[in-house]
């Protein structure tokens, strides 16, 4: 391999990354239009709509079979002791 195509090939890669990590900078700010703190000023500013906001939270999955219940009488009562 030519030294050359070596560096052609070095900065296809460089630039694949970097793509990558717009597409990961991206979502991480789409994510964040929806962010509890500020859902209603971007929906009051016009970054969000309203229905599509509603329609985003009818379709999260539902956890709670994930979810680790605790008890904060028996947590009160540890600290307690």
């Amino acid at each position: 391999m030519t030294p050359h195509l070596r560096r052609g090939i070095d900065n296809y890669h460089g630039f694949a990354v970097i793509l990558e990590i717009m597409k990961l900078l991206n979502e991480a700010a789409q994510e964040k239009i929806y962010d509890n703190r500020i859902i209603e000023k971007n929906i009051r500013i016009g970054i969000v709509v309203r229905k599509q906001y509603q329609e985003r939270l009818q379709n999260l999955p539902d956890d709670e079979s994930k979810a680790e219940w605790i008890n904060i009488d028996e947590i009160k009562e540890s600290k307690a002791d």
